[in-house]
């Protein structure tokens, strides 16, 4: 299965020395507290043979908490280059902390 979310408009949320957090707002949708979005991490390094990808990410905005649905890791940065992998089996909840790249998101996308 590929997967290409190659959107029009990445908006830059969150920076780190190893990663920034990009959003496209045109993919927010919202369901009783609980919100969704495709987000793009663009890596400074080389992690998992990728440079890049591009997350479905759930948010409990009322309990801080955040689940991923499907990833899709690029070769090259900012969701260019060939598919390196596809994770398509939903994580668990896991919270998130303050001041992490997704806490930008969970702000973002929950205010």
């Amino acid at each position: 299965m590929f997967c290409n979310v190659a959107y029009s408009e990445w908006i830059g949320l969150s920076y780190s020395n190893s990663a920034t957090i990009y959003i496209n707002p045109e993919t927010l949708t919202k369901d009783e507290g609980t919100n969704y979005v495709w987000i793009l991490i663009d890596q400074k390094e080389i992690t998992d043979n990728s440079k890049s990808r591009t997350v479905h990410i759930q948010i409990d905005c009322n309990k801080g908490k955040q689940k991923l649905h499907y990833i899709v890791l690029y070769k090259d940065q900012m969701g260019k280059g060939d598919v390196v992998a596809e994770v398509t089996d939903p994580s668990e909840w896991r919270s998130i902390l303050p001041g992490s790249l997704g806490y930008g998101v969970k702000e973002f996308i929950c205010s």
